[in-house]
């Protein structure tokens, strides 16, 4: 188990622990987020030439009471924020591995009324590249 705070350009932080339940040494890695996100992560790793692609599916929901209202209204903000923080992640991966981001980063957003924010990077045809 490992805890992460994500702090984007909004005022506001998202702290949640992921749990490694699946890994395949340089293929793939799947974890189960709780906190002020839940749901679930699976990072690919796939070797294409000199090229290594790293996908990363995430598919969880907000559990700030605050965050789930706002969201319908929010959303492009939100959004806005979200991207900042995948394409910061991105940047500081490819850095750690002294790789270059192919790609940018895209992610797709939705809002459920059940569920609250969902999030989806790296779904279809959405992947980042390194």
């Amino acid at each position: 188990m490992r805890r992460y705070t994500w702090r984007g350009r909004l005022p506001y932080r998202l702290t949640f622990d992921i749990r490694v339940v699946h890994a395949e040494r340089l293929a793939v890695v799947e974890g189960i987020a709780s906190g002020d996100v839940e749901g679930q992560g699976r990072w690919t790793f796939t070797a294409d030439g000199r090229v290594t692609r790293v996908r990363f599916d995430w598919q969880v929901r907000t559990t700030s009471v605050w965050m789930n209202l706002l969201a319908p209204l929010a959303r492009p903000l939100f959004r806005w924020n979200h991207d900042g923080i995948m394409r910061c992640g991105g940047e500081a991966l490819a850095r750690r591995l002294n790789a270059r981001l192919a790609t940018g980063v895209v992610s797709f957003e939705s809002f459920s009324a059940s569920g609250g924010w969902q999030k989806f990077i790296g779904n279809g045809e959405r992947s980042r590249l390194l």
